[in-house]
């Protein structure tokens, strides 16, 4: 089979989608399809792999890229083609970002209430994003395709903002590579880091991993962590990402309970240093860090505008809040699981849970869905 991916930046360097795609694109290889790549940047250990790589032009206007992919598809004649949400030439549309008018509002939703309205006005006059919003409706006009959703709060979203026809979509949520994110595969790091940041066996290690700190709930994290410790509880905080943040490892910050690190390559051994992962999102489609977190064996909390809570049971693997803006909810929990009997037996059913959502299970799903799609049009024809 000839399938081509579509990815603006294929470097899984960036976490989610160019992550999730550059294992995908590994599996498709092992079952011996051709597999094209279509992005505007590669990384290294993506140009590494034994694809076909084609650099397309793009810019700060998404349709370039898109315009570009359309153009140039014809020249490869793919039997499928998987967008992974950055044009709309796809037969198979995922996007990795949930939806964007969706993403854009729960934005909103993390400013003050009298930001919040006068946000939405603004937005509604800026060219920028009407611009935007053009693109989108050119990407969500296609009723031949099957759109991928990565949750059912995903599925409702593009319903909801974007009109798609639900018999279209299939609810896939993201998988984990259970053998590289295990307790098995962190043992080897967990005395080394939590030496390095001078963290003492009786603390306990809280985690935050995300690029963009505002959209996923920091400063709520940091004001939960801040009433812990003037409650006396012993714990610290790991941040790790940050696109923007450059420098030395590691960074301090308010006080010597916070670390932010920047940019990590490699997130299991601070996975094998924590105790407890904490992702308080205002909007996540299904977020790896999350099922990551949990196939290592922590437990994990989060909220329910993430799509991978929908697989949590609250209170089993980790637990649920209703608001982000619920820091007093998120100190609850916390306080809960500061007891290290119930931070284990958490801790062992989210890796159990984790066990049936492999990457293998889920990359599997797609080749059904190619299969399914592919049978589809053969009929037609």
């Amino acid at each position: 089979m000839k399938t081509a991916l579509v990815i603006e930046r294929f470097d899984r360097r960036l976490g989610g989608a160019a992550q999730w795609t550059h294992q995908f694109a590994q599996w498709l290889l092992l079952q011996g399809c051709q597999v094209h790549i279509l992005a505007r940047e590669f990384g290294e250990a993506e140009l590494s792999l034994t694809i076909e790589p084609h650099f397309l032009p793009g810019g700060r206007s998404p349709f370039l890229f898109a315009k570009a992919v359309e153009r140039y598809l014809p020249k490869i004649s793919p039997n499928i083609t998987h967008d992974m949400g950055d044009s709309w030439s796809g037969n198979v549309f995922q996007p990795h970002y949930g939806s964007r008018l969706a993403n854009r509002e729960r934005n909103n939703a993390r400013r003050p209430k009298w930001q919040q309205g006068l946000r939405q006005q603004i937005i509604r006059r800026l060219p920028r994003y009407q611009h935007i919003d053009q693109f989108v409706a050119h990407q969500y006009a296609s009723h031949q395709r099957i759109y991928v959703a990565l949750s059912k709060m995903v599925a409702r979203d593009l319903q909801r903002y974007h009109d798609v026809p639900p018999h279209l979509i299939q609810i896939v949520p993201n998988g984990v590579d259970t053998e590289r994110f295990s307790p098995k595969s962190c043992f080897q790091h967990r005395s080394r880091i939590r030496n390095y940041l001078k963290i003492s066996d009786h603390e306990v290690l809280l985690l935050f991993v995300a690029h963009n700190f505002q959209l996923k709930g920091l400063p709520n994290l940091l004001r939960a962590h801040r009433t812990l410790i003037q409650q006396g509880c012993p714990v610290r905080l790991v941040v790790c990402g940050g696109r923007h943040l450059r420098g030395p490892f590691p960074k301090t910050v308010v006080d010597e309970s916070v670390w932010i690190l920047g940019p990590v390559e490699d997130t299991v051994p601070f996975y094998a240093a924590a105790d407890i992962y904490v992702h308080p999102t205002y909007y996540d489609a299904c977020s790896l860090v999350v099922l990551e977190a949990m196939a290592c064996g922590l437990p994990a909390i989060t909220t329910t505008w993430n799509g991978a809570g929908e697989l949590i049971s609250n209170g089993r693997e980790g637990f649920i809040i209703p608001n982000p803006n619920d820091t007093d909810l998120l100190v609850q929990h916390l306080m809960t699981l500061l007891h290290p009997a119930q931070r284990q037996t958490m801790g062992l059913e989210a890796r159990k849970l984790m066990e049936n959502h492999s990457t293998d299970h889920n990359f599997r799903q797609f080749w059904e869905i190619y299969e399914k799609f592919l049978a589809t049009r053969s009929r037609a024809a």
